[in-house]
């Protein structure tokens, strides 16, 4: 049985799946849209895009102290504070990378998205551009097809690594 918690959160994750999907111009059947059951060992959302099965795993990136403000906070709108852009977004790829996910019958994509913390606009400090592009390869050379980046609050895409066999 599904609690509450779990049901919101993937109801949460389809509705920033669904605006990105648009942001990102994807040609994703919209009634195709389904969340898998947390724990399960597969991914967060499937769906058919261009009329082929796609497993989408979610992940949010954001700095910790800044997460933990975030819930502390009874409307829901962090107060603000320092916090990081590079070492979560690092972390979110570094978290996904390290497992596996039931994908039999589709192609692998990982969506890591910004909500309680913009993205940074400044370009990647080249250390962490490096650590994230060698990241992103093991990924994409271990079968995931597509790996994205997306801010919800300026709806954008930040970055996107393709896998060459499908470029």
């Amino acid at each position: 049985m599904i609690s509450k918690q779990d049901e919101a959160k993937a109801r949460r994750e389809r509705d920033i799946f669904s605006a990105f999907v648009i942001d990102a111009n994807l040609d994703v059947q919209a009634d195709s849209i389904s969340s898998e059951p947390p724990f399960s060992g597969k991914t967060d959302i499937r769906c058919l895009v261009a009329g082929q099965r796609h497993y989408f795993e979610l992940t949010e990136i954001v700095d910790p102290g800044l997460a933990e403000n975030h819930s502390l906070a009874r409307d829901g709108c962090s107060r603000g504070g320092f916090y990081s852009g590079d070492i979560p977004l690092i972390k979110a790829f570094r978290d996904k990378a390290e497992k596996s996910y039931e994908t039999t019958d589709g192609r692998l994509e990982l969506l890591a998205y910004y909500d309680k913390q913009e993205s940074d606009p400044y370009p990647l400090e080249p250390s962490v551009q490096e650590e994230l592009f060698a990241i992103a390869g093991r990924m994409l050379r271990a079968g995931w097809h597509r790996l994205w980046v997306y801010d919800c609050h300026s709806k954008r895409l930040c970055l996107r690594f393709v896998s060459r066999s499908t470029c």
